[in-house]
């Protein structure tokens, strides 16, 4: 979700850029050619029709919902992309205590690696599930997982996390040249 919000504030950055610039632009033609028509943008045409129109036209009315509609999806957009984050034991009531998935997820990373018979590790942590994936360096290697799966909770268990989340360790064998 954060790389759509990333992906719509650069849009609407680029769209106001843009804007910007055709304002320029126009205001700086307007101003050397004071008579002469617009330049790239058909300002007086879109003047005349506002001053047309009435608060209770549909025009109005289609331009307000969507730009409610537009302002909620972004707004649920930017909600929806929190960090992602996982509470650590209080030292404290008055000191709260946090740490990034992506620092749990590395830990367990630089750990397993460390261990024989691991060619590549990948995890995926979250507050509830911590999700290992390991590519063994020898095929058929049957007592690495529960290996694996010991050394991963002895770890989280040393953390000083307030819930304890459930762990799962997947071994593959070694990868094989395509």
């Amino acid at each position: 979700m954060r790389l759509l919000v990333r992906l719509l504030a650069t849009l609407v950055g680029l769209g106001l850029a843009v804007a910007g610039v055709l304002l320029v632009v126009e205001v700086s033609w307007s101003w050397l050619r004071p008579g002469s028509a617009p330049l790239l943008v058909p300002w007086r045409t879109w003047l005349e029709h506002g001053t047309r129109l009435d608060w209770a036209d549909r025009e109005v009315l289609a331009g307000s919902l969507l730009t409610i509609t537009a302002g909620l999806l972004l707004c649920t957009a930017a909600s929806a992309a929190r960090r992602r984050e996982l509470p650590l034991a209080d030292l404290r009531p008055e000191v709260s205590v946090t740490t990034s998935s992506r620092s749990v997820a590395r830990l367990i990373v630089h750990r397993l690696r460390a261990e024989g018979d691991v060619a590549d590790v990948a995890v995926h942590a979250d507050r509830r599930r911590i999700r290992v994936r390991v590519v063994g360096s020898r095929p058929g290697s049957r007592e690495l997982r529960p290996r694996l799966l010991d050394v991963t909770r002895k770890l989280v268990a040393d953390l000083p996390l307030r819930e304890q989340p459930r762990i799962a360790v997947d071994v593959r064998g070694e990868r094989q040249p395509r």
